[in-house]
């Protein structure tokens, strides 16, 4: 079974051995420790808590790691958004467990999670972006409705998904 754990003091060790295939690595930064640490000091410096998770399969085998941010619709980085929304920042599967399904099942949890409005608050979409070469990744999200926008941040294709 494969479940979302929120990453904490106890447990953050866990995952930093995650690693992503050699021919991925070009499609983003994918040092864990590097986006753990950029989640607390935005959460620091912002004031807005993250949802940082650990993605682990049966009780405890580490395979991945998503971070999602919440973000007001009048800081959007995107354009002709006026919804607040969710933004999936970082999402990926160890290299030693990708091919088996497990980023359908964490999008279909994510999506779950995000539709309860943890926060407390509204938000009318989910952004995200990838490497537009990355045909995995555009066909994983498509397939869950996200539309690209035609926008493009630091060279990777913007996509959203209306809730």
């Amino acid at each position: 079974m494969i479940r979302l754990t929120p990453i904490k003091r106890h447990n953050a060790g866990e995952f930093l051995h995650l690693k992503v295939h050699e021919s991925q690595q070009q499609f983003g930064d994918f040092d864990y420790a590097d986006r753990l640490i950029d989640a607390y000091l935005e959460w620091a410096t912002n004031g807005w808590q993250p949802y940082v998770f650990g993605i682990t399969f049966g009780e405890s085998t580490a395979v991945g790691f998503i971070k999602i941010s919440y973000e007001l619709a009048e800081n959007s980085e995107y354009a002709n958004n006026d919804l607040n929304y969710f933004n999936i920042d970082v999402f990926w599967i160890d290299k030693e467990h990708q091919g088996k399904g497990y980023g359908r099942i964490v999008m279909q949890e994510v999506l779950k999670l995000l539709k309860t409005m943890p926060q407390g608050e509204s938000a009318g979409c989910i952004f995200l972006d990838y490497a537009p070469e990355n045909e995995a990744a555009r066909k994983l999200f498509t397939s869950f409705g996200f539309v690209e926008t035609g926008e493009i941040h630091d060279g990777c294709t913007c996509a959203r998904l209306v809730l």
